[in-house]
């Protein structure tokens, strides 16, 4: 039963709250990550749709909840476990992200959104749009420290990874870079072209693209910028013959991006829309 038709949530809030923080107490270990999961749909729902019903004390446990399961999970080592449940509360992490804290620490949910990217962007179906669609209309400051942080570390950990498998695991590597991201946390960036993607894979390229914001004008010399390479990769046709890497599944989910984003942007002819109409 979804929670829309539990009237749980809708007439006492409270009451699911509380019941929230009961399961969490139990320390069952057969109960442990079913109970976990529940409670972090049960905060997600709670902070999205019930919020000016909540006490002060119930908020602030929620968004408290949030940040330990996504750092707790972060640093797992058995971090394909939950993730649905992770993608219900990024929203909510995302909401929590500020300009105000520039810190580089695992309680900062900057910090913890940077480390997602890095380590879980796949998986994680609600990342790109937390990011492009809320965060950027949220703080549009906080959302190009994020992007370059992401842009400016992924080589090194991608590297990293390859070399050294889990023992390049994100923990090491985020604590190891800790003062390079704080600064770059600390950086006035008010320009998506201040970050850097040369060193970016192509396939951290593409994706890349999906953490921006479509309604925003000033990303297109970006996009044109650092397109070329990327056309060139995907739409030339000059070799029939030759191997096309780039056309399978992450290619076509930038080619369908750039679509949206340009017919976003396009202004139709009043005779077309006219037309159309009648």
């Amino acid at each position: 039963m979804g929670y829309s038709h539990y009237t749980k949530y809708e007439e006492q809030p409270e009451m699911a709250y509380v019941e929230m923080t009961g399961i969490l107490e139990d320390k069952s270990e057969t109960e442990g990550l079913k109970n976990l999961s529940i409670a972090m749909y049960t905060c997600a729902v709670l902070l999205r749709d019930f919020r000016e019903k909540l006490s002060e004390e119930a908020i602030t446990c929620c968004m408290e909840i949030v940040r330990i399961t996504v750092r707790e999970w972060l640093l797992s080592e058995e971090n394909y476990i939950l993730s649905a449940a992770i993608d219900a509360v990024l929203p909510e992490l995302t909401r929590q992200v500020s300009c105000e804290d520039l810190s580089a620490d695992w309680d900062n949910p900057m910090f913890l959104l940077v480390g997602l990217l890095l380590d879980h962007r796949e998986e994680l179906k609600m990342l790109p749009p937390c990011i492009a669609d809320f965060l950027w209309k949220q703080d549009r400051h906080a959302a190009l420290k994020v992007l370059y942080a992401y842009a400016d570390l992924s080589p090194a950990y991608r590297r990293k990874r390859r070399r050294h498998g889990e023992d390049g695991k994100l923990k090491t590597f985020l604590d190891e870079n800790t003062a390079c991201i704080e600064q770059i946390f600390n950086r006035e960036i008010t320009d998506i072209n201040e970050i850097n993607t040369d060193s970016l894979e192509f396939r951290c390229l593409l994706s890349f693209y999906e953490l921006l914001n479509k309604e925003e004008e000033e990303n297109f010399s970006f996009i044109i910028n650092t397109g070329k390479d990327i056309w060139e990769k995907i739409f030339d046709k000059a070799d029939e013959k030759e191997r096309r890497p780039y056309t399978g599944e992450r290619g076509r989910s930038y080619v369908k991006w750039l679509a949206d984003y340009t017919l976003n942007h396009c202004k139709i002819p009043d005779r077309y829309n006219t037309e159309n109409r009648g």
